[in-house]
């Protein structure tokens, strides 16, 4: 914990998250259904003292295999 007194902070926080989805199955000889999904992250914080700003860029790349039957 971080005793401020009467200090007032103010703190912008931002997050923006992209992503986008494409099907495998239509290109797998298998038939099994894959979907490729790619995603990005962006997050920052202006903050004033005692805590200290940051801004952070990150993404994913992920194979989601679905098991089981349709219903």
């Amino acid at each position: 914990a971080v005793y401020l007194g009467n200090a007032k902070r103010y703190d912008t926080l931002s997050n923006l998250r992209a992503e986008l989805g494409v099907p495998l199955s239509a290109f797998n000889i298998t038939g099994q259904d894959l979907t490729l999904l790619a995603a990005v992250t962006y997050g920052s914080r202006d903050s004033t003292a005692p805590l200290a700003g940051y801004s952070s860029v990150g993404g994913q790349l992920l194979v989601v295999w679905r098991l089981g039957g349709r219903d």
